[in-house]
C-alpha cells in the first residue's frame, strides 16, 4: 500500500494555490500574504473491502484573511471559491490513486482575532475516498 497523503496534499495544493489563495502545508511562514490557506490536520484510515482496500482521508483546511474592516464578507468570498473547486463533483488527479469521492464534512467560521488588523479564519474539513491504482 502506498501512502496517499503525499499525492492528495499535492493535488489539493495544485487545485487551490492559484485559483483561490496561496496554500501552505502545516503552517504559513511569517512573510506570507494577508490571505492564505493552510492544510493542517490529515487523517487516513484504510478500509478493507472484498474488491480491494480503499483509503478514507480527512483533510483540514484553515482559510485565513487579515483586513482592517469588520465582518466575514471578505472571508466568505474565499470560502465560496474553495467550495466551488472542492466538492462532491470534483475529482482530483493523482498518479497512484483514484479519487472515488470527496465531500465537505463541515465548515466552521472562527471568532475574529483583533489587533491592528482583524484576522478571520474558517476551518473546512474535507473527507476524500481514494483507491490505489
Amino acid at each position: 500500500m502506498k501512502y496517499p497523503l503525499i499525492q492528495l496534499t499535492k493535488a489539493y495544493y495544485e487545485a487551490l494555490n492559484t485559483a483561490v489563495l496561496p496554500v501552505y502545508d502545516g503552517f504559513a511562514p511569517e512573510d506570507s500574504p494577508d490571505n492564505y490557506i493552510v492544510i493542517t490536520d490529515k487523517v487516513i484510515a484504510v478500509i478493507p473491502q472484498d474488491a480491494g482496500d480503499f483509503t478514507e482521508c480527512v483533510i483540514t483546511f484553515d482559510i485565513n484573511t487579515k483586513t482592517k474592516s469588520f465582518g466575514f464578507k471578505g472571508q466568505n468570498v474565499y470560502v465560496n471559491q474553495f467550495t466551488q473547486l472542492i466538492n462532491a463533483d470534483t475529482v482530483l488527479t493523482m498518479a497512484d490513486f483514484t479519487m472515488d469521492n470527496q465531500v465537505i464534512e463541515d465548515i466552521q467560521p472562527l471568532p475574529a482575532l483583533g489587533g491592528s488588523e482583524n484576522h478571520y479564519r474558517t476551518i473546512i474539513r474535507v473527507r476524500a475516498y481514494l483507491t490505489e491504482k
